[in-house]
C-alpha cells in the first residue's frame, strides 16, 4: 500500500498526525523530529518491502515485519538508511532493546493497539488527501463545541482534539480556564494567540495554544479551531453571568426575608431577643436550608465592607471576585453582597463551647479582605 500526498502545501507532518488523525494516541516511544513533511505511506509486512522505501514515508509494520526481535530491529535499521519519517508498529512487537535502538538511531518509532492494517488504511486517506481529513475534523470538533454549556467543557473539547497542544483561555491575563502549559511554550513551541470577543464586539478573552515548530500542519488548523470555540464560549461565559446573577438576587431577596423576619421576631417589651436566637416559635423557613444556610443555634455575623466605600450594594465584577476568593478559603460559609458590602455569618449550635468564631476563621476573613482592599 502507497499513498501520496495532494501537493506540498496539503502534506502533513507526523507531529500533526499524533495530534489529530489516526496516529491519535499512539505510544511516542521515541519522538525524533515530527516537523517533518510526511510524503508517503507504507504497509510492508516483509522486510524486503523496506528496500524500496521512499524519504519522507511513515512505514507501519505488520505481519512478519512486526514479530519483533531481530525482525523489528531489521526493520528499524532499515527504515533509518532510508529516511523514513516514522515507523509504526503494533505494541505487543515492542521490547525494551528496540526502544533503545530507536533512540540510538534517532528514528521516530511509534506504538498502537490497533490493528496495523487499519492504521495504515486511515492514514493513507489522510495522506493522500490531507486538507479533506482537516475539514472532517473541524466539522466534527465544531459539533462537539456546540454542545458544551460550560467554559471549561469548551476548553476540555479543544484541549482533547488537539492533544500535545496545550489550550487556555485568558480573562485579563489570568488563567481562566485550560491548561497552563500553554502559556509556557517552552523550547521547540511558539504560541497561537485568538482574541474572544465579548459583548459589544469588545475584546473580553484571549485563547493561547502552545504549537509544536515548526508549525506547518498547525499554521491553519489550530487557528480554526480556536476560532470556533469563541462564539460557545462567549454564549457558556453570559449563560454564567446570568445565572451568578439570578442566584445573586435570591441571596440577596432571602437574607433580606431572614432579616425583616429577626427585627419582627423582638419580645414583647420590645427588647431584642438574645444574640443568634431565632424569632419565638418560629421555624427557620425551607429555603434556608436549599441555599444551603444554616441559621438554627448562634450566630456571629462576618462583615467585610466594601474597599470603594459605596453606600449601595457593591459593584458587580467586585461581587465576583470576593465571592471567588471567599469560596476557595470558606467554602462552608455564605457569602452575601450587601449595603456597602458583603455580610456572611459564622453558625454553632446552641450551648455549644467556645466563645464566638475561632481564630482560623478570622485569620482567612482577614485574607479575603486584604486580598480586595478591604476590611
Amino acid at each position: 500500500m502507497r499513498a501520496h500526498p495532494a501537493g506540498p502545501r496539503a502534506r502533513l507532518t507526523v507531529a500533526e498526525m499524533l495530534t489529530v488523525g489516526a496516529l491519535r494516541g499512539a505510544e511516542e516511544v521515541f519522538l525524533a523530529d515530527g516537523g517533518g513533511p510526511v510524503e508517503h505511506l507504507v504497509l510492508a509486512g516483509e522486510l524486503p518491502r523496506l528496500r524500496e522505501l521512499a524519504p519522507d514515508t511513515v512505514v507501519v509494520l505488520h505481519g512478519e515485519a512486526a514479530s519483533g526481535g531481530w525482525s523489528l530491529a531489521s526493520a528499524l535499521h532499515m527504515a533509518w538508511e532510508r529516511h523514513a519519517a516514522a515507523v509504526v508498529t503494533p505494541r505487543v512487537a515492542l521490547s525494551r532493546s528496540a526502544a533503545l535502538l530507536a533512540r540510538r538511531l534517532g528514528i521516530t518509532v511509534l506504538a498502537v493497539d490497533r490493528d496495523p492494517v487499519e492504521v495504515a488504511l486511515a492514514l493513507a486517506a489522510e495522506v493522500a488527501r490531507p486538507e479533506a481529513e482537516r475539514a472532517r475534523r473541524v466539522a466534527a470538533c465544531a459539533e462537539l463545541l456546540a454542545r458544551e454549556s460550560t467554559v471549561r467543557g469548551v476548553l476540555s473539547v479543544l484541549n482533547a482534539e488537539l492533544a500535545g497542544v496545550p489550550v487556555a483561555l485568558l480573562v485579563d491575563g489570568g488563567l481562566v480556564a485550560g491548561r497552563a502549559a500553554a502559556l509556557r511554550p517552552g523550547r521547540g513551541r511558539t504560541d497561537v494567540r485568538v482574541d474572544v470577543p465579548g459583548p459589544g464586539g469588545r475584546r473580553w478573552a484571549e485563547l493561547v495554544a502552545a504549537v509544536p515548530e515548526p508549525s506547518d500542519g498547525y499554521a491553519e488548523y489550530v487557528p480554526t479551531l480556536l476560532r470556533l470555540a469563541r462564539a460557545p464560549l462567549l454564549a457558556a461565559s453570559a449563560r454564567g453571568r446570568i445565572e451568578t446573577a439570578r442566584r445573586t438576587a435570591r441571596e440577596q431577596a432571602a437574607f433580606r426575608l431572614l432579616r425583616e423576619s429577626a427585627e419582627h421576631g423582638r419580645s414583647v417589651d420590645g427588647e431584642p431577643p438574645a444574640a443568634g436566637a431565632a424569632p419565638p416559635d418560629r421555624e427557620p423557613p425551607v429555603w434556608t436550608s436549599e441555599l444551603g444556610w444554616r441559621v438554627e443555634g448562634v450566630n456571629t455575623a462576618v462583615w467585610i465592607a466594601d474597599p470603594a466605600g459605596a453606600q449601595g450594594s457593591p459593584a458587580p465584577e467586585r461581587t465576583t471576585m470576593v465571592r471567588a476568593a471567599w469560596a476557595e478559603r470558606l467554602p462552608d460559609l455564605p457569602l452575601v453582597a450587601d449595603q456597602g458590602g458583603w455580610l456572611s455569618w459564622w453558625n454553632q449550635p446552641r450551648g455549644a463551647p467556645g466563645g464566638g468564631p475561632p481564630k482560623r476563621l478570622r485569620a482567612l476573613v482577614g485574607d479575603v479582605a486584604r486580598a480586595h482592599g478591604a476590611a
